[in-house]
């Protein structure tokens, strides 16, 4: 039944299942120097291997880089699935199907997500919002000593560059709010909230220490006027309408770790302001049930919050936080940060979430549907053989409930925003 649907699907674009087949993905082929597959896995991710060469085949033209360095990456997605995420370095920076020229690259597994494009419609929909920074990847297939690895999305590592986030100042600063895994870090710094940062990258090698002290020094006098609710001089320390896009991606992503990883923040030096983004590792959002079972309201099933209903009032706690349901929370696995649930507290942040979502995104559900059908027809191929490799869910009957979920996820937000205003 789901294969019809996305034969439906593909006939409502002109393009027929027949003429999916014959579009091909890019071919990434790494030849390991002195070691294995089993030994990089058997070893852990932070153990790097350098002197491998990789061809990237695509339209009939084939490019050989020598000595490229591949180590693991991904905290829980690195232990718990056998399909494991990679980074690649080379030794000078690359641009690879004009994303940008950069050394480090990621190979994204989306061992969970049936679907393998959770990650890319996060970018779709980051850039439908807009702001300073764009992220983009490419769906390749992955083949490490002639052995077939299956579906691999492409993104360059997190990291300042031009294209991303062009970063000029020596304080300039790329940070993860990570509650998580964050003290496992060599550097780990504390807020006065009590949340934990790392840092993602700095614009200067060498001033890691400084950047982040500028960095904190003014996060702590933006907590510091949140506990105050002045919000006029919080948007003398914060880039607003940054956060409120944030939170509006990770909430209707339904991403269960926003708020306690893979939450980033960056800043140009001393007399920039902090922006909120880019947005980061949405395999397990938009209702991925590989992850746990989703609550009729489409909350992510570590993370349950009543932040909608909070928004508009209707449900408010003496405490100014977030309203929340003991029951429906995993007590003891995730390590909130309640920083935007204090925003929220602030009726000039609400309405400028219901703003942003009525003027920049309501009427682009028809966008989001059309650009999940055109990955899937990329792709329809060779996703059902990477699902049959690995032991995955069905991909036809997953992007057709993707595609559902999104329907719904607009018609709750409809319903909370735009009848709201």
């Amino acid at each position: 039944m789901a294969g019809a649907v996305i034969a439906g699907i593909l006939t409502g674009l002109n393009v027929s299942e027949e003429d999916n087949n014959g579009i091909g993905l890019p071919v990434l082929s790494l030849k390991l120097n002195g070691t294995t597959l089993d030994e990089i896995h058997d070893n852990g991710k932070e153990i790097k291997y350098g002197g491998n060469n990789l061809e990237i085949s695509y339209n009939d033209i084939i490019n050989s880089y020598r000595n490229v360095e591949i180590k693991g990456r991904g905290n829980y997605s690195w232990w718990a699935t056998d399909k494991k995420s990679y980074r690649l370095k080379f030794d000078d920076k690359v641009d690879l199907f004009g994303m940008g020229a950069k050394k480090k690259w990621a190979l994204i597994a989306n061992s969970a997500d049936d679907a393998l494009m959770r990650n890319d419609l996060a970018y779709f929909i980051s850039d439908i919002f807009g702001g300073e920074y764009k992220m983009e990847g490419k769906f390749v297939e992955l083949v490490v000593d002639g052995t077939d690895l299956g579906v691999y999305y492409l993104v360059k590592a997190m990291e300042i560059d031009k294209q991303t986030m062009d970063l000029r100042n020596s304080l300039g600063v790329l940070v993860e709010l990570d509650n998580v895994y964050c003290k496992d870090e060599e550097r780990w710094y504390e807020t006065n909230s009590g949340d934990c940062l790392t840092i993602k990258d700095v614009a200067i090698d060498g001033n890691e220490d400084l950047a982040m002290e500028d960095f904190l020094t003014d996060y702590n006098r933006f907590l510091k006027a949140l506990k105050q609710e002045d919000f006029k001089k919080i948007e003398e320390i914060v880039n607003i309408r940054s956060f409120a896009r944030y939170f509006l991606i990770s909430e209707f992503a339904a991403d269960p770790d926003a708020y306690a990883t893979s939450w980033y923040f960056y800043k140009d030096g001393a007399g920039d302001k902090i922006h909120a983004g880019p947005v980061w590792d949405f395999d397990a959002a938009f209702g991925n049930k590989n992850w746990g079972d989703w609550d009729d309201d489409f909350y992510a099933p570590t993370t349950f919050m009543g932040r909608f209903e909070y928004t508009y009032g209707k449900k408010k706690l003496k405490d100014g936080t977030c309203s929340y349901d003991k029951n429906k929370i995993l007590v003891g696995t995730v390590d909130m940060s309640w920083t935007m649930c204090d925003l929220l507290n602030l009726s000039e942040f609400r309405d400028l979430v219901g703003e942003i979502y009525v003027n920049d995104f309501r009427y682009k559900k028809e966008d989001i549907k059309k650009h999940i059908y055109e990955i899937s027809e990329k792709i329809m191929k060779y996703a059902r053989k990477d699902s049959a490799m690995w032991g995955r869910g069905d991909f036809d009957a997953e992007v057709s409930y993707l595609v559902e979920w999104v329907e719904k996820r607009f018609e709750f937000f409809n319903e909370i925003y735009a009848t709201s205003l």
